[in-house]
Formats: C-alpha cells, structure tokens, sequence
C-alpha cells in the first residue's frame, strides 16, 4: 500500500487518499428496478465527464481513473450462473424483486447504459 494512502492525521497535508467505485450513464435509457431504485425518479445518476467535474470542483484531483464495467459483466456472468445461495444473502435483503434488480443492471452494463467508474482521487 503507497505510504499516502496510509497517511492518516498530522501534517498540513492530504488526509488520504480517497477511493471511490459508482455507477455512472452511459447512453440510452436505464432499465429498471435496479438495486438502489425501483424506477428512475429514485435515480441520480451522472455521467463519467460530469463525475469528474463534480469532483474536480470540490478540489480533488485523480490518481487513478478506471472502466471497469468489463469486470463487473464477467463477475454477473460468473454470479448469475450460479445457484442461489441458502440462508442470508443480498437477496433476501434486497426482496424478491433482486434476481430482476440484478439482470437489468448486468443487461445495463451490457447495453453500455451503465459503466463503472473506479478512482483514486486526492484532495489539492
């Protein structure tokens, strides 16, 4: 691990870095349910560029800048092949609606509706 991720409080510095994974839009319409909102007016999602605005104008700058909704297809490729599992799961959290929550957000990625943004940001 870099030592300024570690760093926590003591000098004038940067506090640490700070990692952030979100879902951003693509183009295209969401489908939904999704996990975080049953229709879109439950939604707020922004775009890559417009991520990096936001965050640029509250004084973060990138370390690392990443896609990885590739990743996240093959892990709901891997997932959904799968058996369902016993006992607690994200499911039984979710309600019953999450097996359909789970497919609309893997065909969102899927239909380039949806990336995946991972970053690395620190504060200036």
């Amino acid at each position: 691990m870099a030592p300024s991720t570690v760093k926590l409080l003591g000098d004038s510095g940067p506090v640490a870095d700070s990692p952030t994974y979100d879902l951003v839009i693509r183009q295209g319409d969401v489908a939904y349910p999704v996990p975080w909102a049953r229709d879109a007016s439950t939604s707020f999602l922004v775009s890559e560029r417009d991520t990096r605005v936001l965050l640029e104008q509250a004084g973060f700058s990138p370390l690392l800048w990443r896609d990885d909704a590739e990743t996240a297809l093959e892990w709901f490729k891997t997932t959904m092949a799968g058996s369902t599992p016993n006992g607690l799961s994200l499911g039984v959290v979710m309600g019953p609606d999450m097996r359909e929550m789970a497919s609309n957000l893997a065909g969102n990625f899927r239909e380039d509706r949806l990336g995946v943004l991972s970053a690395v940001l620190k504060r200036d």
